[in-house]
């Protein structure tokens, strides 16, 4: 499997949309094989998304994402892993050793926990929009959740059906 994470120095770049410079990396389960960096050639979403599947990726591992990106990256085929923060080489380990414990590497005000609880009965409140899967009832593809979008509002890429929130 490749992975892209989005990188700012050592540490996940707070925001995809901008930033400059990606981590490749190889890996199954327990093993890297191989680490390259790589460069963005543009700023323009689909571009964006073209230049990663031609690289191979399957997962993208990142900061914040606008729901342009996250949608022209998803049309490719390609899983988004968004709103993480943190050290780089301590989230490529959490997902290649450890499974990614989402949670713990969760940027402020984007997951479930204490802080999140009010006004939401325990599941993640005003912030839930940070997280989430859509799924289309007449295939089951599934597709990360675009925040400030319903799931009903966002077609299935594979079929064109509306989605559902699971």
């Amino acid at each position: 499997m490749k992975i892209a994470i989005s990188t700012l120095t050592d540490r996940i770049a707070p925001v995809f949309d901008t930033v400059g410079e990606l981590l490749l990396v190889d890996c199954e389960v327990g093993q890297v094989l191989g680490r390259r960096r790589a460069t963005f050639d543009s700023l323009v979403p689909e571009a964006r998304a073209a230049q990663l599947a031609a690289l191979g990726v399957q997962t993208l591992l990142c900061g914040a994402i606008s729901t342009p990106f996250r949608l022209a990256v998803e049309e490719r085929g390609i899983r988004v892993v968004p709103f993480l923060t943190g050290r780089v080489e301590e989230i490529l380990h959490a997902w290649v050793f450890e499974g990614l414990d989402e949670s713990r590497f969760r940027m402020p005000g984007c997951g479930r926990g204490p802080r999140n609880q009010g006004q939401g009965g325990g599941r993640g409140g005003r912030n839930r929009s940070c997280h989430g899967v859509c799924v289309c009832p007449v295939c089951g593809q599934e597709a990360s959740h675009a925040p400030g979008t319903p799931c009903k509002q966002q077609l299935c890429p594979k079929c064109g059906t509306a989605m559902a929130r699971r």
